[in-house]
């Protein structure tokens, strides 16, 4: 007949578990290290991770559920400032904002449903009634990442010396259709040139941002 021997049960216990999540939250966002989803406001584009989002707003995390494979999301109704204030009260539980700006952040926190900040000025009579008149739409949620191409440049060719000139084919002027493809070319470039400009602001607005989660974690 087999014994039966008592089992032992430890609780394993770290008291500084909080912190180093923190930490390790704020560091993940400032390396932008793997981020999973971009989100649009303007021009710019600030990228962070989906678990983030949904922990932090019922209304990412039903959105998210119900699309697995969204990719970016595009929120319009009030600056990209306010944007990167609620991003940095998701990842660090506080955030710095102009105060013509707070009624936009009341009234995004409670489209978005973002926990801590839809009940934060609750007994702040004075920015309820501002909020009230600020209209924020829903968010569009889009399955496809954000294309940012690098700006067009011309392929230089080092056999031609810097006092020759170009010219142009004799064709390339009389033929109709090789002038179509250079316009097309032309427009395709200056697409690109505000892609890249777009990119370059997106980086810019990230630098900011993740000079101020430094801040923080300090």
């Amino acid at each position: 007949m087999d014994k039966s021997y008592p089992k032992n049960k430890y609780c394993l216990s770290w008291k500084t578990h909080a912190k180093h999540v923190f930490k390790s939250l704020c560091c993940l966002m400032e390396h932008q290290s793997l981020v999973d989803i971009a989100i649009c406001c303007g021009n710019k584009t600030l990228h962070a991770h989906k678990c983030i989002l949904a922990a932090n707003s019922h209304y990412f995390k039903d959105e998210m559920e119900r699309n697995c494979a969204v990719e970016q999301i595009v929120i319009t109704g009030f600056h990209f400032s306010v944007l990167k204030s609620i991003i940095e009260f998701m990842y660090c539980g506080e955030t710095i904002i102009n105060e013509e700006d707070v009624k936009y952040l009341i009234a995004a926190s409670k489209v978005l449903q973002i926990r801590g900040l839809d009940t934060l000025f609750s007994d702040r009579q004075e920015y309820q009634h501002l909020a009230d008149d600020v209209y924020i739409p829903y968010p569009q949620f889009i399955s496809s990442k954000p294309k940012y191409p690098m700006a067009y440049h011309p392929p230089s060719n080092p056999s031609i010396s810097n006092g020759a000139s170009l010219k142009l084919p004799s064709y390339c002027i009389t033929d109709p259709f090789n002038k179509k493809k250079l316009k097309r070319k032309y427009l395709r470039s200056e697409a690109e040139k505000a892609c890249a400009k777009e990119a370059h602001a997106s980086r810019m607005a990230l630098a900011h941002l993740q000079k101020k989660l430094r801040l923080l974690r300090r």
